[in-house]
């Protein structure tokens, strides 16, 4: 079965605000991203969830991305991020 995902608005905050809303909703209602009691990444969650249903770019360059923009002493903290995004998604397809 096929199923698409379309973000949209006006300078791109409707894209955030989807990825925030999305985030949430894993980490907050779903009990993704609760790790020893600390919400990760909401951010990179849903980027990694939506990267993984759309096949818009590898895993490794989203990784890579990760890993460039994440401050210095959160890469393991956001690779988990990424982890928990993908096996989100997979729960979805």
């Amino acid at each position: 079965m096929r199923k698409e995902i379309r973000f949209s608005g006006n300078g791109g905050q409707g894209v955030i605000l989807a990825s925030v809303i999305l985030g949430t909703a894993a980490a907050l209602y779903e009990k993704i991203g609760d790790k020893q009691g600390k919400l990760i990444a909401l951010n990179i969650v849903s980027l990694s969830a939506f990267v993984e249903v759309t096949k818009l770019v590898s895993e490794d360059s989203l990784e890579k991305a990760v890993l460039q923009a994440a401050p210095k002493g959160t890469e393991d903290f956001n690779m988990e991020a990424v982890k928990i995004g993908r096996e989100l998604a997979k729960t979805l397809k």
